[in-house]
Parts: structure tokens; sequence; C-alpha cells
């Protein structure tokens, strides 16, 4: 019995269909990994902050917004406008690509916050020593 042209098309495209899912598999895996052990870096990361990048829309993925959660130090992301927040690593495909396009965004924020905290707290200690002074207080140096 002869497969009609149509046929052998069909079966080539499921063919190609399956190995397709197959590498779409693969790649996921791939990706939910790399976030994970993006998630568990900035969770160990000294003097990490609470962080929100926002990431517009691409084709690759919608409009979001990715968040750097303390005291918890994971990542989660929404879709830009929804309170709803969601563990990056169990976010949809999209989802994750728009967590992989904020990561270095993430870190520039984190050395950002942790610069002005620096200078608030100089800030706060400079003007406590003029305080001090003021009043005839004086505290050793070192810890």
């Amino acid at each position: 019995m002869s497969q009609s042209k149509s046929g052998a098309n069909d079966f080539a495209l499921m063919d190609a269909l399956a190995k397709g899912a197959e590498e779409v598999r693969a790649q996921s895996a791939r990706l939910k990994k790399s976030i994970q052990a993006l998630q568990d870096w900035f969770g160990n990361l000294e003097g990490a902050v609470q962080a929100a990048v926002e990431v517009p829309k691409t084709d690759d993925h919608p409009a979001a917004s990715v968040i750097l959660a303390m005291p918890l130090r994971k990542l989660y992301v929404s879709l830009k406008g929804d309170t709803s927040l969601t563990n990056a690593t169990d976010a949809s495909l999209r989802l994750k690509i728009a967590v992989i396009e904020a990561a270095p965004k993430l870190l520039a924020l984190q050395q950002e916050h942790q610069r002005k905290l620096i200078d608030r707290l100089a800030g706060a200690n400079a003007r406590f020593d003029e305080f001090a002074e003021q009043i005839g207080l004086t505290i050793e140096e070192g810890e």
C-alpha cells in the first residue's frame, strides 16, 4: 500500500512538530534552571535590597514588572498593571524571558540603592557628630 504525497507531508510535519516540542521543553527546562540559579544568586547577594524593574513589551514577552522581594530574597514577576505576583521560576515562558531581560537592571538597582543608603547613613552620622560635639558627647571609634 503506498502512501499519498499528502500523507507523507503530514508525517514529516508531525515529526517536525514533535522534534520542535522536544526542543521547546529542553530550552524551557534550561531557562527555569537559569532563573532558579539567578534567584539563588540574588538571594545570597550581600546588601541586597528590595527592587522592582519595569520591562517594556517586546515581541518576546509582554510588559512586566520583575521584583526582587525581601526578606524572602526571591524573584517575582507580574504582568504590567497586575497586582498578583508569580514566583519567577513558575512564570509563563514569556514572563521568564522578561525576568532574564530584567536581571542586569536589577543588579544595577542593587548598587544604586546601596550607594544611596551609604550616603544617607554617612549623612546621619555626620549630623550626629555635629550634635554630639554641641553637647560634649564623645564616642569611642570602632565596634
